[in-house]
């Protein structure tokens, strides 16, 4: 479980900045870390994986909004993966915060340092750009 929290940890505190480590046309940090922490939940767990993670009506919401973006005029295949993508990693969180209580809160605090780490960089930014008068620099 140690190594799945950590996993959850570095996932949770890399989302708030995803953008700023892109590794080309791979993706992003954000992504490997969030498939390696499924990738350790999938290990830890295996068959042990539970759908009732996850309520009945939120499977129900995916199915629905997975056909109603395959039946669009114009159907957005990068919207659907996308979609499932972020309901798998909703579920990965769930199935493993179930087992590991403490697990909640180190993502919690570790989300809240990724986001003050981006919110100073975009306040010394956002300082940098403009003059004391106030126009841009």
């Amino acid at each position: 479980m140690g190594v799945s929290r950590s996993l959850l940890a570095l996932f949770a505190f890399l989302i708030p900045g995803e953008e700023f480590f892109v590794l080309g046309s791979f993706g992003t940090v954000t992504r490997l870390a969030g498939l390696a922490f499924g990738l350790s939940v999938c290990l830890r767990k295996g068959p042990r994986l539970r759908l009732s993670s996850i309520s009945a009506a939120a499977w129900l919401w995916l199915a629905w909004a997975v056909a109603s973006l395959a039946w669009s005029v114009e159907p957005d295949v990068t919207g659907v993966i996308t979609l499932i993508q972020l309901f798998l990693s909703a579920w990965f969180v769930s199935e493993h915060c179930r087992d590991d209580p403490w697990a909640a809160p180190a993502a919690l605090w570790a989300y809240t340092a990724g986001a003050a780490i981006v919110a100073t960089f975009g306040i010394n930014n956002f300082r940098h750009a403009f003059s004391v008068t106030g126009e841009a620099a």
